[in-house]
């Protein structure tokens, strides 16, 4: 399976896959994250167009993408952000990554591509000194990231949006 699979940083002429890959995620569902109108659904797209404009090349950041076989087509992404926070144990160098919107296409699961993306993202945070990963997950997710050692830290993810 990994010798038919290409894993690399996106490129701006993929935004549209990208978009297309991440209405999985954002175009429908119960997350608070998930768009409940077609107003919701649009706005998220154009504002993620343009953050992958300014995100792109951003060092911080790691837009990862994967093509599998021959075809050149995107089927599957995931983000990495690197955040800068005040020291803790595990981070002492106050770097701490996020990572956020795995998502493979459905008819590409199962060949663990998942997995392997993932193990990009961790090389890519190592290179950058990051020890500590926090992991966005659906519940749809939550085995697949117990079982690459993320842990539940017991404390809840609160979001309050201000306007």
């Amino acid at each position: 399976m990994r010798n038919n699979l290409t894993i690399r940083k996106a490129a701006i002429e993929d935004s549209e896959q990208l978009v297309e890959l991440r209405k999985v995620l954002l175009s429908s569902g119960e997350t608070h994250y998930a768009s409940k109108n077609k107003e919701d659904d649009l706005a998220w797209q154009r504002a993620y167009r343009e953050w992958l404009k300014e995100n792109i090349s951003n060092k911080n950041v790691a837009i990862l993408v994967g093509e599998y076989g021959k075809e050149k087509d995107i089927c599957a992404c995931v983000i990495g952000v690197i955040d800068l926070r005040a020291p803790m144990v595990g981070a002492l160098n106050g770097k701490v990554g996020w990572g956020q919107s795995l998502v493979v296409r459905q008819d590409r699961r199962g060949l663990g591509i998942a997995e392997a993306i993932m193990e990009h993202l961790h090389s890519w945070f190592k290179e950058n000194k990051v020890n500590k990963i926090v992991a966005q997950s659906s519940k749809m997710a939550e085995e697949f990231n117990r079982k690459r050692g993320y842990l539940e830290t017991g404390e809840k993810l609160l979001i309050k949006v201000i306007e």
